[in-house]
């Protein structure tokens, strides 16, 4: 994990013990209650974790008094700003954080986050109803990457995998951890096409497959005898089951200069559409390289183009 403390407070959420931000405007009535759950967490660090380590109330309350003054004056009522925004004609992005396996319920669990990460969340995380969402962009890179544990199926433990994490600069964000590498999973992203109910996709990174001599993306897996097109249920199947690969000839040319879809290089358009194939998904957006305008986008896609340039 981050070891940001995510978790914890997701699972005091659950246990509908958390604090609610709203709560920081009336601290006086508050004490009493951060009192209960030092107690609590105090509790379960000695009986259940073993640990010597404990909170102290006064610096729980100093920290929380610190925050409560700087994030007061902004509370508001979230869902009515979003939906009086909507109702006077004005254009929102939601941007989802992680990615669909990572989602609490139709991840890789237990290898997950402890939220929702599927585009229906934006009803539940800010107060919506999901008819007020009128398209939704999936956004994936041109190959695989993971950080942690968990089931990978198309993860590459060679040299093609060290090369595309240098080049890609695969490294966590927030912990600086190495991503595991490895080919794209066409199968999983049809997963994730479906569940987030995607309209198009932006494939990202293609520039970092140039130079590989073959290319591969897997479309299915053999599990226990039996061929499937979809992920199995459960985190040990993903664990056991074997990829089914097709192959693709690479590309030598430097992607970077390209500036629109048509003149990408043969081997490279053929690669995105055999994606867009295997898939059952539009591309309509592709980057090319690191910089903001290296972004091409295909078809008829006026609304995402004025929101990305």
């Amino acid at each position: 994990t981050t070891g940001r403390g995510i978790g914890p407070a997701y699972e005091d959420r659950a246990a509908r013990c958390g604090v609610k931000l709203a709560e920081l405007q009336y601290m006086d009535s508050l004490e009493e209650k951060i009192r209960g759950l030092v107690e609590q967490s105090n509790a379960y660090l000695r009986a259940v974790i073993g640990s010597s380590l404990s909170l102290k109330f006064s610096d729980v309350w100093e920290e929380l008094t610190h925050h409560a003054e700087i994030l007061v004056p902004f509370i508001g009522n979230g869902s009515k700003v979003i939906d009086e925004a909507l109702r006077n004609g004005s254009r929102i992005v939601f941007e989802g954080a992680q990615g669909t396996l990572l989602d609490l319920v139709f991840g890789t669990v237990p290898y997950v986050t402890s939220s929702h990460t599927l585009s229906s969340s934006v009803g539940t995380g800010c107060g919506i109803g999901g008819h007020r969402i009128s398209y939704v962009l999936g956004v994936a890179k041109a190959y695989c990457t993971r950080v942690g544990s968990g089931p990978f199926p198309t993860e590459l433990h060679d040299e093609t995998g060290e090369r595309i994490r240098s080049k890609g600069a695969e490294f966590g964000t927030v912990t600086g951890r190495p991503r595991r590498c490895g080919w794209c999973d066409a199968a999983a992203l049809r997963y994730a096409v479906r569940v987030n109910g995607i309209d198009s996709l932006a494939i990202t990174k293609l520039d970092v497959l140039s130079g590989l001599e073959t290319i591969k993306v897997g479309v299915g897996y053999r599990l226990k005898g039996k061929t499937l097109d979809d992920l199995p249920a459960l985190s040990s199947e993903m664990e056991e089951m074997e990829v089914l690969y097709e192959e693709f000839p690479g590309w030598d040319e430097d992607l970077s200069k390209v500036d629109s879809w048509d003149s990408l290089p043969r081997r490279a358009r053929s690669y995105v559409e055999a994606l867009e194939e295997l898939v059952g998904c539009k591309i309509s957006v592709l980057s090319v390289a690191a910089d903001r305008r290296a972004t091409l986008f295909h078809g008829q896609h006026d609304l995402l183009r004025e929101f990305m340039m």
